[in-house]
């Protein structure tokens, strides 16, 4: 396609329902092509698929997780930690942003 079309082909589709073997396929032969545009759709996608699909693009170096932090309160029972008489009590966000390798 890139042969054919040159420069208007910058971009490679993903279908929702494409196994972990082509994402890999795909995401590598795009990257290899430098294709740069990621167009990952479907009808009936499922979260897992999409998170599954970010995987494999973070793998590739295509894109970047953050998450904030949080902190955890326990209310304990006992003067240490025993998972049988803690509960948590609240989370609280830090405001601190960190990336996820």
């Amino acid at each position: 396609m890139k042969q054919f079309y040159g420069s208007k082909f910058d971009r490679v589709w993903i279908s929702s329902t494409a196994d972990n073997g082509e994402y890999a396929n795909l995401i590598g032969h795009a990257s290899n092509l430098g294709i740069n545009i990621i167009f990952f759709f479907g009808q009936y996608g499922t979260q897992q698929q999409l998170e599954s699909f970010c995987d494999y693009e973070r793998g590739w170096g295509w894109q970047r997780k953050f998450v904030q932090e949080v902190l955890q309160m326990w209310c304990c029972t006992t003067t240490t930690y025993n998972p049988e008489t803690c509960e948590m009590n609240s989370v609280t966000p830090t405001g601190n942003i960190v990336e996820i390798y």
